[in-house]
């Protein structure tokens, strides 16, 4: 069951005039509003994707883990002696 304040809006949709020019101007702010909106809650996520596809995402991962395995062996001494 819809909720006292759904139905009042519905019936105000419902009424408006569209093809009138404060009809279109409201439209136009709406839309202009909406698409602000959609552009704050979007943006960040567009920055992870490009730092995502920049790094090739978790591939760079095992090598990241490689070298850190690689440094903590030769640091501890257990690696073979003379090699660099």
């Amino acid at each position: 069951m819809a909720r006292p304040s759904e139905i009042d809006a519905y019936d105000a949709c419902c009424g408006f005039d569209y093809s009138t020019l404060e009809g279109q101007a409201a439209l136009r702010r709406v839309t202009d509003a909406t698409l602000e909106t959609r552009r704050v809650y979007v943006e960040p996520l567009t920055r992870r994707i490009a730092l995502y596809e920049r790094t090739l995402g978790l591939a760079v991962v095992p090598v990241l883990i490689h070298r850190a395995v690689i440094a903590l062996i030769s640091r501890s001494g257990l690696g073979p002696r003379g090699t660099r």
